[in-house]
C-alpha cells in the first residue's frame, strides 16, 4: 500500500484513524483486493488496479469510503474459484461492493466480473446525493462483461438514483434491483 497525495486528493486522510490507498496495482489475490470493514471512516480507496481477485476487488462496508477511479479486472466468484462448483449459488458478489452508508463511488470501471459489476445497498437521491462539489455519489462508473453489470440491493427504501452509468456487455442484465419488502 502507498500512501501519499494525487491532485485532487487531500494531502492527509480526513479524521484521524483513517487511511488513503493510492495509485497501487493489486494481482492474482487469493481474496478480496481492498476490504474496509468495521468502524472505518472516511477511507480514500483511488486511482488503483486490481486484477483477479476472488470476490470483489473492492469491498466496504463502512461509512464515507471514496472510492474513485479504480480499474477493477477479472472479479472471480469464489464459489467457482479453486475446483468449486457452486454455480447455483445466489451470491452476487462484485468487482466493487458498496454496502456501507455515504460511499462516495466515482469514474471506476469493473470488467470480466463473474457475477456483478457494482453490488451495491444503498444510493443517496434529490439533493441528499450530490456531493459538496456537485456531482453524484454514483457516478461515471462503467460495467463491462460481466454477468450483472449493476446489482442495487434497495432493502425497502423506495429511491435510486445512478448517475452516468455506462453498462454495456453483460450477459443477464445491465441493471438488476432487488427489493427486500
Amino acid at each position: 500500500m502507498a500512501i501519499q497525495n494525487i491532485p485532487g486528493t487531500p494531502a492527509a486522510p480526513p479524521a484521524a484513524g483513517s487511511f488513503a490507498i493510492l495509485n497501487c496495482s493489486m494481482h492474482h489475490l487469493f481474496q478480496l483486493g481492498v476490504a474496509i470493514v468495521g468502524n472505518s471512516k472516511n477511507v480514500y480507496v483511488d486511482s488503483n488496479v486490481i486484477t483477479r481477485s476472488v470476490g470483489a476487488a473492492v469491498y466496504t462496508s463502512s461509512t464515507g469510503t471514496r472510492i474513485r477511479k479504480n480499474l477493477a479486472v477479472n472479479s472471480v466468484f469464489p464459489g467457482t474459484h479453486n475446483g468449486n462448483n457452486l454455480r447455483m449459488d445466489t451470491r452476487t458478489p462484485g468487482g466493487f461492493e458498496i454496502l456501507g452508508s455515504g460511499a462516495i463511488v466515482q469514474d471506476n470501471v469493473a470488467g470480466g466480473s463473474e457475477r456483478s459489476g457494482f453490488l451495491v445497498s444503498e444510493l443517496k437521491c434529490g439533493s441528499a446525493g450530490v456531493t459538496s462539489s456537485g456531482r453524484r455519489f454514483f457516478d461515471g462508473n462503467e460495467a463491462h462483461g460481466t454477468h450483472f453489470n449493476v446489482r442495487v440491493e434497495r432493502g425497502s427504501r423506495d429511491c435510486l438514483q445512478l448517475h452516468g452509468m455506462k453498462s454495456w456487455k453483460a450477459s443477464e442484465y445491465g441493471l438488476l434491483t432487488w427489493t427486500s419488502s
